[in-house]
């Protein structure tokens, strides 16, 4: 979100996948977008998917961290509106998943709901701790240009010229992640520091810690493609997550646009 010193009420952003991404896409986002000497961005509310108790629930916790001993914490009167926002039952949720676009070939409908039908109806859930690992070992995951509506560079339906500096990056970038070592080492980096979380993801704190370094307010909305309540049974992450991903998507950003438009005109 930005102050009134010109531009757009709103600035969107793809961060891209893990820690590396997320802080430099942050990073670029408070350097480029000022009010003279100052950051233009007023706030920060970031959408994503993760792992959770329930499929299609939104988390909202109250702090995040990336090891479990430093915390970035959530505004506390962002907190208080997605509060009121649940008491008003302002946000609607999705239960059953739609099968989004991961070809990225965009020639069906995207919203297009599938039979698969989580058995637990989705809520949002405040409080609590998230937690954000870093799998890559502070490698930056290069993204795909053209390359499905997880690993793409760009939105599908949004034209990409960019691409043949993607495809220069994504060459020189990918040699790291397909190392023998990477492969067995990556579930160890996953694995979690000691502690209670509602959620893991694997961008979110480090974004909270760039807009903490600007003293902006954030808030984070992620919704769980990985958890219980699975008619299907799948073994997990990352099984589970290709599945509902869209569903999990879509609720995030649900609560997203309830949380903007009720932040817009608080009192």
């Amino acid at each position: 979100m930005r102050e009134p010193c010109g531009g757009n009420d709103v600035i969107m952003s793809l961060t891209g996948i893990g820690l590396v991404n997320a802080r430099r896409s942050a990073e670029a986002a408070f350097e480029h977008f000022r009010c003279g000497s100052r950051p233009a961005i007023s706030g920060v509310v970031f959408s994503g998917t993760s792992g959770g108790d329930y499929i299609g629930d939104v988390i909202v916790p109250s702090r995040w961290t990336q090891d479990g001993k430093t915390w970035a914490g959530a505004d506390p009167a962002m907190l208080a509106t997605v509060g009121d926002m649940i008491r008003r039952d302002d946000v609607k949720l999705e239960q059953s998943t739609p099968t989004g676009d991961p070809a990225c070939a965009c020639l069906a409908t995207p919203n297009l709901v599938t039979p698969v039908r989580v058995t637990h109806t989705p809520q949002v859930e405040v409080g609590g701790n998230g937690l954000s690992t870093d799998p890559f070992g502070m490698r930056a995951l290069p993204c795909t240009p053209g390359g499905s509506d997880v690993f793409g560079c760009r939105p599908c339906r949004e034209p990409n010229t960019d691409a043949v500096s993607q495809t220069g990056r994504f060459v020189s970038g990918a040699a790291p992640f397909v190392d023998p070592s990477f492969v067995l080492g990556y579930q160890a980096a996953s694995t979690p520091p000691p502690g209670s979380y509602v959620e893991q993801d694997m961008e979110t704190a480090a974004v909270f810690q760039v807009a903490a370094s600007y003293r902006v307010p954030s808030i984070g909305f992620r919704a769980a493609s990985d958890g219980k309540g699975d008619p299907l049974m799948l073994p997990g992450f990352p099984v589970q997550f290709f599945v509902y991903k869209q569903l999990a998507a879509d609720n995030a950003a649900a609560t997203a646009l309830a949380f903007l438009s009720a932040w817009a005109t608080r009192p």
